[in-house]
């Protein structure tokens, strides 16, 4: 989704962030965002998170961690993704 009244998508911030952008890098590489904007973003995220979430005693026992994304700094972006099994 596009944050209203703009092309910029939830997606191109949160990567921003997650990249180790701050709020204010954030805003000035697009100035028609505010904070408000950001908080949205991340409520977005977590609200999706929370539909998403499977409990992990229905997933599999072969189960196995996806591939995920590296930043620019080669560092695996799976920081919030852990496995109790």
């Amino acid at each position: 989704p596009c944050i209203a009244g703009t092309r910029i998508t939830v997606y191109d911030v949160l990567e921003h962030l997650v990249g180790g952008m701050t709020e204010a890098q954030v805003l000035a590489d697009f100035p028609s965002l505010r904070p408000e904007h950001i908080r949205a973003c991340l409520a977005f995220a977590a609200a999706r998170e929370r539909r998403l979430a499977i409990s992990p005693a229905a997933w599999s026992s072969s189960w196995t961690q996806p591939e995920f994304p590296h930043n620019e700094r080669g560092n695996c972006i799976n920081a919030l993704y852990s496995w109790n099994g």
